[in-house]
């Protein structure tokens, strides 16, 4: 066990007790569908961050509280300061009316974040840093910005698990500042893009019959989206996005599941104006091909797949808190991304195209009627991506599963 697997370790134990306290103080009796309101300090980890330290808060209840038949509705905030020096708050919503005639979803996102930039496609150019007058050279350079983000859907139930509805986000970044004394080159015109704003409206159509939207263990779901960014909406540049979104859980034996999810996006300027960076596809980080740093592929066009086999050691969905071993799962998962400037080169591309990636993980169930986990992921890249040449590997230790 290395030292980062090892200080993983530790800390999930630490932020087990202090999920059991706020379980044991704050949450409410869900057997009976009442509201159930969790509230937490949290501490997680991932590379972007480094550890996060926060306090966690989720509520969950039911709009219609004579219909028992719908999901449940979920609002979820986290706030959150890291020892890189970011801050951020993050607020969820996951709404649905009786009998889901509606179903609104979205998200609410400020703060001070650190990116890292290796360019527009694969990574390959050298940069050199100077800080203190040492010199380093990688293929990509750190800076940081404030940002805001407003999304959300509005879903209305057209048939039996399909809904169909409206998008809308509003974000803006800028302040962008070069974490280093500076570079072997002028990054002024690529950070000009991440000076924006970005505004847009669309159309939503998904299939969803997941029976549990934080860990499912079977059903399906297919998202369709369609949009327009535009300056008359209040937006720096005008373009136009298709994503596909699709997932679907497979139960195999005694509550053990394979889950599958493959992504394509499409975005293209409709004008001179290039692209926003935070407009852009691009993967990498706990939520989409684990082990590579988010953004290492940042382009156009996105292609990319996921595997991940999860396997409950729990046994008894009720197990008391001192009974561990019947809350632990493990999983192991592999994927891999594809990004080109071109759509048409997605589908052409050969496996040598594609960059691989894949991990094992840990799991405790510290919610069992919501399914919820505390996850810890170690993850190792097979491109030599990562500084000079490098393989890149992540530890991530957070709330809920990847998707």
């Amino acid at each position: 066990m290395n030292r980062y697997t090892a200080q993983g370790v530790k800390y999930m134990i630490f932020t087990l007790l202090l999920a059991y306290s706020g379980d044991a103080l704050f949450a409410q009796d869900s057997t009976s569908r009442k509201t159930s309101f969790l509230i937490f300090p949290s501490l997680s980890y991932q590379p972007e961050t480094g550890y996060q330290f926060g306090l966690h808060n989720m509520l969950f209840f039911d709009l219609d509280k004579n219909n028992l038949l719908s999901r449940r509705s979920k609002v979820d905030a986290r706030f959150f300061y890291t020892t890189k020096g970011q801050y951020f708050t993050s607020d969820y919503w996951q709404l649905f009316t009786k009998d889901e005639k509606y179903n609104i979803s979205g998200q609410v996102q400020a703060g001070y974040w650190i990116d890292r930039y290796y360019g527009v496609g694969t990574p390959g150019r050298e940069i050199t840093e100077y800080n203190k007058g040492v010199a380093s050279t990688a293929n990509y350079f750190d800076f940081a910005y404030r940002y805001f983000d407003f999304y959300t859907l509005i879903d209305r139930k057209i048939a039996p698990h399909i809904f169909a509805g409206l998008m809308a986000e509003y974000d803006h970044s800028g302040s962008n500042r070069i974490l280093a004394d500076s570079l072997s080159m002028d990054p002024a015109a690529e950070l000009q893009r991440n000076d924006a704003t970005r505004a847009g409206l669309g159309v939503n159509l998904n299939y969803d019959s997941r029976d549990n939207y934080d860990n499912p263990s079977q059903g399906a779901y297919v998202q369709l989206i369609g949009g327009a960014y535009r300056k008359a909406f209040g937006g720096s540049t005008d373009y136009h996005i298709l994503t596909i979104n699709a997932v679907r859980y497979i139960p195999v034996i005694k509550k053990q599941v394979l889950a599958l999810r493959i992504v394509v996006e499409n975005r293209e300027s409709d004008g001179a104006d290039p692209i926003p960076l935070r407009g852009l596809s691009y993967n990498g980080g706990i939520s989409s091909l684990r082990g590579y740093y988010v953004g290492t592929f940042r382009d156009n066009n996105l292609l990319a797949f996921e595997s991940e086999y999860r396997l409950p050691i729990y046994i008894n969905d009720k197990a008391p808190i001192w009974k561990f071993w019947e809350r632990i799962g493990v999983v192991g998962f592999f994927s891999g991304v594809r990004t080109s400037d071109q759509i048409g080169q997605l589908f052409s591309a050969s496996p040598g195209d594609y960059h691989f990636a894949a991990g094992a993980g840990l799991r405790y169930m510290i919610d069992t009627k919501q399914r919820i986990n505390l996850t810890m992921d170690y993850a190792v890249g097979f491109d030599r991506t990562d500084g000079n040449g490098k393989r890149p590997s992540g530890l991530y230790f957070s709330l809920g599963e990847a998707f």
